[in-house]
């Protein structure tokens, strides 16, 4: 956790905004982004996961920030997108929320540690439509996965969950490409959002980023 957010803040600009609106996807139990938000005191930080793992999320960081104010999905039913403008330290989401969450534009940085391994396609594009239309021009997306891996689809039936095979659109420019020192098996990209498409052909050459 502490390699990769030193890898991530070491790619934002110095220009970065002081009070970011960050986006977490499959946050674990948290680790990654206590070390974020410890850097970026003004950030609102948005984590989508599993109920399930939302528990252990609001438990580990009510622990750390003791202070923070956190808000959940009750507060979502609420208040419904209205609620990012309200002040909060950490926002803690099922992920079926994503596309309905966040308006076009708004998000200054989305994260993802090896959670995308582990999903279907259908989920990494549902993912992939939300971090798109969301991301804000000039915003960051982190994106540490493995190069590849099986995933089970039902008892008789795997898929190859590539890397290479993610739906990114060429409105990206990269700013970080290279294979994890501390595991081999996991490509670390770091890209930023485009205002528009600049005829980089990243779709193109993404698997040549991942070589």
């Amino acid at each position: 956790d502490i390699y990769h957010s030193w890898k991530i803040l070491n790619s934002l600009s110095n220009n970065f905004k002081q009070e970011p609106l960050i986006c977490e996807i499959g946050s674990g139990y948290g680790g990654l982004i206590t070390k974020i938000k410890s850097n970026l005191t003004g950030a609102k930080c948005v984590l989508l996961d599993l109920p399930e793992v939302n528990t252990i999320q609001s438990y580990y960081l009510s622990c750390v920030f003791p202070s923070a104010r956190l808000l959940g999905y009750k507060d979502y039913l609420e208040k419904g997108k209205s609620i990012l403008n309200e002040n909060f330290d950490f926002l803690i989401l099922p992920g079926w929320v994503c596309e309905d969450l966040f308006l076009d534009k708004q998000v200054d940085l989305f994260i993802n540690i090896r959670s995308f391994m582990e999903m279907s396609k259908i989920q990494i594009e549902k993912y992939f439509r939300c971090i798109q239309n969301s991301l804000k021009a000039d915003g960051i997306f982190a994106c540490f996965n493995r190069y590849k891996k099986k995933v089970k689809v039902n008892e008789k039936e795997f898929f190859d969950n590539c890397f290479k095979e993610y739906p990114f659109d060429n409105n990206w420019s990269a700013i970080l490409s290279e294979p994890s020192p501390i595991q081999p098996i996991i490509h670390l990209l770091i890209v930023k959002r485009e205002k528009e498409n600049l005829r980089l052909a990243f779709k193109e050459k993404f698997s040549e980023l991942l070589k």
